[in-house]
């Protein structure tokens, strides 16, 4: 049998665990060829980690900060977790984590040492025979003779029997070609359209090696109350790096997330820079700044009833998967890549 090309869209956790699993599938890994399109120039997506342009060896996460398992998912899960913590791509939060709302008694907090970036790279590396194409930006899907031609941007065309859409669901509505009507026959249009996201800002300040920074009681603390911040860490500290460089991470609320989102990160810099100082004062000069907008930051609203993901098409097939089908954490994505393979199982093994 010749196997049928699946074009996933975006490389975060949700692709990623997708691409895993179905690799590792005997079944599955015969029937489809893997081909993955990321419109940023690496993976990772809102667990993507940035480094320092000036120094490769400050990181920091300027998206999901750390990922925090209840009781029900270290069970649900427990084989994913298993293989992060002994690969050492996951480990414990060492440090004091101030402001948490409370949670279900045997909660874990787990941090990525290399950053959460690493975690979406180790599924995509455990894929075998996966294709990935980075800067390649998804703008119209066509069918074309019971298959989907995708075009890119900037005009390439790839023809593929089967498409999976990672992407914010925002984003999936905006591509052009036969998508909409084809979602709207589906009957899945009008509860797509209802997936809301909250926005906001992160701002990365990195640190020279060797410059002293000053000691907070805390790796990460949650803030209340402040017009503007919502959350700051040592993002080093945090990770378990006591080590190093050090790099100071704050994420926006949602109310200034929201209020700011059409305004550029270059614009917004100054200000949040300056704003930063006013709450975590005495910190040194910078070697480098990093203000990172993310309009669709955490589900707010999921498509109704939570189903892990949505069929948009059966022939030829569309599906949309990802936390808007799910919620926002590390689970929620992991919950919908595995709803997707147990789906592609059942229609083609």
């Amino acid at each position: 049998m010749v196997p049928q090309k699946l074009l996933i869209v975006g490389s975060g956790i949700t692709s990623a665990v997708c691409c895993s699993l179905i690799s590792r599938d005997p079944s599955l890994s015969k029937v489809f060829d893997l081909v993955v399109w990321e419109k940023a120039r690496g993976a990772g997506g809102r667990m993507s980690t940035t480094r320092s342009p000036k120094d490769q060896d400050n990181v920091a996460d300027l998206g999901a900060q750390f990922i925090t398992v209840s009781p029900v998912y270290a069970q649900k899960h427990s084989s994913i977790y298993e293989e992060l913590l002994q690969s050492g791509k996951l480990e414990k939060l060492k440090g004091h984590l101030e402001g948490m709302k409370n949670l279900p008694e045997g909660t874990k907090h787990y941090v990525a040492r290399n950053g959460t970036g690493s975690l979406v790279k180790k599924f995509l590396q455990d894929a075998e025979n996966v294709a990935i194409d980075y800067n390649t930006h998804l703008s119209k899907l066509t069918i074309v003779d019971g298959r989907w031609r995708a075009t890119t941007l900037d005009g390439r065309e790839e023809i593929f029997e089967n498409v999976l859409l990672t992407m914010p669901v925002p984003q999936a509505l905006q591509l052009q070609g036969d998508v909409q009507q084809t979602l709207k026959e589906a009957g899945v249009h009008g509860n797509l359209d209802q997936v809301k996201y909250s926005s906001r800002y992160a701002l990365g300040m990195f640190f020279s090696e060797g410059v002293s920074v000053p000691d907070f009681p805390w790796v990460a603390k949650f803030i209340y109350g402040h017009p503007v911040w919502r959350y700051a860490s040592f993002d080093n500290r945090k990770r378990n790096q006591d080590g190093g460089p050090t790099a100071v991470v704050l994420h926006t609320d949602v109310a200034f997330g929201e209020k700011n989102v059409e305004r550029s990160p270059e614009d917004l810099k100054e200000d949040l820079l300056s704003s930063a100082r006013d709450l975590l004062p005495n910190l040194p000069e910078t070697q480098d700044v990093k203000c990172q907008k993310w309009r669709y930051s955490q589900v707010v609203k999921s498509y109704p009833d939570s189903p892990g993901f949505v069929v948009g098409s059966t022939e030829p097939m569309l599906l949309l998967a990802g936390d808007g089908f799910t919620h926002s954490h590390f689970d929620g994505c992991v919950d919908s890549a595995t709803k997707v393979v147990e789906f592609l199982k059942s229609k083609f093994c």
